[in-house]
């Protein structure tokens, strides 16, 4: 029996970045391997920002999923309750709420959703996580490859705890454990 590949779900932080940077192929390196999902609700704001970031989500095979049923609705609440229900809160919430339901890992980069998503027992990681999983566990990034990725999206905006490619390398080959 092959084990199901482990579930991610992406809130819109990762997606918007990497796709602004024109790096959205080093993006499904850093997720090969795993069933990666997206909440319908990040899907209107992405495309929001730009309609060809959903066109490009659905041709790279990621799964659109919807909250249905009452525990992911019970949850979803919970999480717009705290989180607020403007366009960016409801696809955070939706997306740790599925992340919640499902078992799966979220990636949400916003400190808020990140600490309550974390309180409540889910599995969430922001977008640097990604990265160093690349570089460390899956051989996705080589070293130069992650200098030039991490510089390109801090040119992007993504807020990233370094102010370089090079201090992110560092930091990570000196934390590979992380």
């Amino acid at each position: 029996m092959v084990d199901d590949p482990p579930a991610i779900i992406l809130d819109s932080s990762p997606i918007l970045h990497f796709f602004q940077a024109s790096r959205t192929e080093a993006l499904l390196r850093l997720v090969e391997g795993m069933s990666c999902h997206v909440a319908s609700p990040v899907i209107d704001h992405l495309q929001a920002c730009d309609d060809r970031i959903a066109v490009w989500i659905r041709d790279a095979g990621f799964t659109v999923v919807s909250l249905q049923g009452v525990e992911e609705l019970r949850v979803f609440v919970e999480y717009t309750q705290r989180l607020g229900s403007g366009p960016r809160e409801v696809g955070e919430a939706a997306t740790l709420g599925w992340a919640e339901v499902h078992g799966a890992t979220a990636i949400v980069d916003e400190h808020v959703g990140h600490r309550y998503g974390v309180s409540r027992h889910v599995t969430v990681h922001r977008s640097p996580w990604l990265l160093m999983r690349g570089m460390c566990r899956t051989s996705a990034l080589s070293s130069d490859e992650a200098r030039v990725l991490v510089e390109e999206l801090l040119t992007s905006g993504m807020a990233l705890p370094v102010t370089s490619g090079n201090e992110f390398v560092d930091w990570v080959e000196t934390n590979p454990q992380l």
